[in-house]
């Protein structure tokens, strides 16, 4: 019975598949007059900003690599309207930890399991 237990409790562990998140950001510029409290859904995802624009700081999201990527934006925007932000660009993706650092990558190709995220937070002027 105590094997079954085990066995189970294991078993259970290893099938959930619950999503661990980290989220950093590095804000560089504070801006006084923005609305914290404003949807995330106003924050546009840019491939490069065409308006004048500071750059606030940045956003480091470590995540499982198969995350949707809607998933990913959502957090980053939340993110981003805390510090004020109107807009994220330049957004990079790269492996982390363990996966980094494994000899044979090049034969794995995308075999990491983590990545992170990073973008930049924009506002505009």
């Amino acid at each position: 019975m105590k094997h079954l237990t085990t066995l189970l409790l294991i078993t259970v562990l290893f099938c959930t598949s619950c999503s661990i998140y980290h989220i950093n950001s590095d804000q560089q510029v504070f801006l006084e007059d923005r609305n914290a409290n404003r949807d995330p859904q106003e924050i546009e995802v840019l491939e490069s900003v065409s308006r004048a624009h500071k750059v606030l700081g940045t956003i480091v999201l470590n995540t499982e690599r198969n995350e949707d990527m809607y998933s990913i934006l959502w957090r980053m925007k939340k993110e981003a309207v805390v510090m004020g932000g109107d807009a994220i660009t330049n957004l990079k993706v790269n492996s982390t930890g363990f996966w980094e650092k494994v000899p044979f990558k090049k034969l794995t190709a995308n075999a990491y399991i983590r990545a992170n995220f990073t973008v930049d937070v924009v506002a505009y002027e």
